[in-house]
């Protein structure tokens, strides 16, 4: 306020000649560089794969130097060849509770084919599952199942539930992921729960020092117990685990534990879930959205599950829903397009997958479509909290028998 202006009194005429001689500048520009590039409105407006908003679309004489471009390409299987113009992208800067950045890959699989062109974040050296995995399926160009608005009609108005790092009542939700090496690690035998004369031994598994349950700190809900060994790249899952200090047994129980080969595309006929789909197939870790992609399909949990025969890939069900509309245990749930600006730069990673990949029912739960994730401290619920704005109407239902191979295998063409 204090300041004094060296500033030139205004002029009219010096100002309207200094006008005139900017526009004669610019026009000559525009008509001479190369790198000018005109936005068609109209098209844009006709494009439902566009990712272009109106007003980006007004900026239609902007410097291709000046912005960052991209667009969702149209999918293989599609016959539009309506243009769109590109779009501009947001960069998330790296930090330790947001993704590096949103992905804005475009691969799209070979022709005739669903395999995602990009690789799944294994553990250790491992791979999760072979590449042509049915949970490395890139679901865009699969076809609308015939009766998805009906079964998305029966869902009602379940809203979508994220991650969480909040703990209530002693635990957190979410699988905690505990990686051991059967080459270092001390076997432990587990029982079979219950209160038997002879406890029944259920087999023997590599252990840390300290494992973690599902509710970790403090074992809850289904009390599932993880176990990735990485010189075997095998899953060992258990259900209803009981920790030695509250056993009858003053040992390891639990009511089952399997052992899945991620190396293969063998469908187990059992496992710890009720669908017998891994813990791992689809479960979102904090590595892979911190990374920004999560590249594989993921899984989710519904309280409304048909009573009816699963679907591939999952072969077994525990739903109790008499509805004929209800979802079968293993449909498959593919995101629509949805306004990203309700949504937080982690759970837009989240959206991408659902877009990309899609989310299998592998469970069933009490309430809302729960998608399966790591039980992490370090989630950001506020962000996470953003997919609360999906719900069941923001998804349809696809059919994956194009890419099937059989019924009676994991692969895909």
């Amino acid at each position: 306020m204090g300041h004094t202006s060296n500033r030139r009194p205004f002029s009219l005429t010096r100002a309207v000649s200094s006008i005139g001689l900017a526009v004669a500048f610019a026009l000559v520009a525009a008509a001479c560089s190369p790198d000018i590039e005109p936005v068609d409105s109209d098209s844009i407006a006709g494009d439902p794969n566009a990712s272009v908003t109106s007003e980006e679309a007004a900026l239609s004489l902007k410097l291709k130097k000046q912005v960052t471009i991209s667009r969702r390409p149209v999918l293989a299987s599609q016959t539009s060849t309506t243009t769109s113009a590109p779009a501009t992208t947001t960069t998330v800067a790296p930090n330790s509770t947001h993704p590096k950045a949103e992905s804005t890959d475009t691969n799209l699989p070979a022709s005739g084919s669903y395999i995602a062109q990009r690789t799944r974040m294994g553990i250790g050296n491992c791979p999760i599952y072979p590449r042509n995995n049915v949970f490395h399926a890139d679901v865009r160009s699969l076809p609308k199942s015939s009766n998805s608005d009906q079964i998305i009609a029966a869902m009602g108005s379940a809203k979508v539930r994220g991650m969480t790092s909040v703990v209530w009542q002693g635990s957190r939700s979410g699988y905690p992921v505990n990686v051991v090496d059967s080459g270092i690690d001390p076997s432990v035998t587990f029982v079979k729960q219950g209160f038997l004369l002879r406890p029944e031994s259920i087999g023997s598994f590599p252990m840390p020092a300290n494992p973690r349950l599902e509710g970790d700190p403090t074992p809850a809900w289904d009390q599932h117990l993880l176990l990735f060994d990485k010189s075997t790249c095998k899953s060992h899952e258990m259900f209803l685990v009981r920790t030695p200090s509250r056993s009858f047994y003053r040992t390891w129980e639990a009511d089952s534990a399997h052992t899945l080969d991620l190396t293969s595309n063998a469908i187990p006929n059992v496992a710890s879930t009720v669908s017998a789909i891994s813990l791992l197939a689809g479960l979102v870790r904090y590595e892979e959205v911190a990374s920004g992609s999560i590249d594989h399909v993921l899984t989710v949990d519904f309280p409304k599950v048909s009573n009816r025969a699963p679907v591939w890939p999952a072969v077994r069900t525990d739903g109790q829903n008499s509805d004929p509309n209800a979802p079968r245990m293993g449909s498959w749930l593919r995101l629509k397009n949805v306004d990203l600006s309700k949504f937080g730069p982690t759970a837009r990673v989240v959206i991408k997958a659902l877009q990309t990949h899609g989310a299998i029912i592998k469970d069933s739960n009490t309430s809302d479509i729960s998608i399966n994730g790591e039980n992490d401290s370090r989630w950001d619920d506020a962000d996470m909290n953003t997919l609360a704005a999906l719900t069941a109407a923001d998804f349809e239902v696809v059919d994956p028998t194009p890419m099937m191979v059989s019924a009676n295998s994991y692969e895909i063409r």
